[in-house]
């Protein structure tokens, strides 16, 4: 055999041996951990030494996307109002700033009429707590007339109803009666009698009435349980940290793990939250952010696809995109990442961080 043959021979060897290394792996010159990355996990691993080297992090793209959201943020406070509204559990129905009347204050003999609705069309820059202060009504009012926005943003355009007194709506349930509901938002049963024009104490079942005064009730206990779960399960391919860059060979910081997962796999939502950032990312291929209650935000990379966008409210375990292979990465995976006041932390730390949550008891 000719040497050049061999050369050519040689060269094919090696190359598909790369190949194969760069699929199996899912990242090149990484360390790959003999664990799972699942909500049933046992294990906590630790991250790869950090050593005495210049720090290089390669998060440019992030932290430009982080810092233009809060300046925008900065610049729209209400918008940061309305978000923490959706992300907080135990401030489902805020209404500090509001100068709702006081229960024992009544004008235009309230009691003794129907409540008035008005139409509301949101207009840009609006939120629930500015139009609160126009029409002197808390925010958990607005809310109650209008319950699909209990989780979700108003947007220009949105027609709300606003009613013309602070209260609540309450839908009658079997067993209900007006001396009971009176009992319980500590308010007379002729109120409620006299506002919802009722020819006496019966109500029906699934019946709409009107509760003058009445403020949102709602029992909570308390539970422990991780503040994240893990968004997707596989091996994890790199840790947080140190590491030999997979391209260049130079010693790099990490800033978050690597979990290799095939092309299509669900990515979910790692705790409740709003979304920063949904796109490209630049070397991070298509990427979402979201935005947690205490400060945290999550960041998710290399995504074949974006199944939600900027703005909206997502559920821990929701469905956010999908694996892929964008941007800058020498196989299919998701880079995670997770940051607190912007400043990046250890993932295994924070996904094995417990936390005492208050939830109401009819969930």
């Amino acid at each position: 055999m000719k040497l050049f043959d061999k050369i050519l021979i040689g060269t094919g060897v090696i190359s598909i041996y790369s190949a194969a290394m760069i699929f199996f792996s899912g990242e090149l010159n990484s360390e790959i951990y003999p664990y799972s990355a699942n909500n049933n996990h046992n294990k906590i691993m630790k991250a790869p030494e950090q050593k005495s080297a210049e720090v290089v992090v390669y998060d440019k793209e992030v932290d430009e996307i982080i810092q233009a959201y809060f300046k925008n943020i900065r610049e729209n406070p209400d918008k940061l109002e309305e978000e923490d509204r959706l992300i907080n559990e135990t401030d489902k129905h805020p209404d500090k700033g509001s100068n709702a009347k006081n229960s024992g204050e009544k004008t235009l003999n309230q009691e003794d009429e129907s409540v008035q609705m008005h139409k509301y069309t949101v207009s840009e820059g609006d939120s629930l707590w500015r139009i609160s202060q126009k029409y002197n009504i808390p925010v958990y009012t607005i809310i109650s007339a209008n319950p699909e926005k209990d989780k979700e943003m108003i947007r220009p355009g949105d027609s709300l109803d606003i009613p013309d007194r602070p209260g609540i709506f309450y839908e009658v349930k079997s067993g209900d009666s007006v001396s009971a509901l009176a009992k319980k938002y500590k308010m007379s049963s002729r109120s409620i009698i006299k506002t919802n024009h009722l020819p006496n104490e019966k109500i029906r079942k699934g019946e709409k009435l009107f509760l003058p005064e009445a403020r949102p009730l709602e029992e909570f206990r308390y539970v422990v349980k991780s503040r994240f779960i893990w968004p997707v399960s596989g091996k994890i391919t790199s840790g947080y940290g140190m590491r030999k860059h997979p391209f260049n060979s130079s010693m790099q910081f990490h800033t978050g793990i690597d979990i290799g997962a095939n092309i299509g796999e669900k990515i979910h939502a790692a705790a409740d939250g709003v979304v920063v950032y949904a796109g490209d990312g630049g070397t991070y291929g298509n990427m979402v952010i979201l935005r947690h209650k205490d400060g945290y935000i999550s960041v998710y990379a290399h995504a074949s696809s974006v199944v939600i966008s900027k703005g909206q409210f997502i559920k821990q375990g929701q469905e956010i995109a999908r694996v892929g292979i964008t941007g800058v990465t020498t196989g299919p995976h998701l880079h995670f990442e997770i940051k607190k006041f912007n400043n990046g932390i250890n993932p295994f730390t924070a996904l094995h961080e417990k936390v005492k949550l208050k939830v109401p008891v009819n969930t």
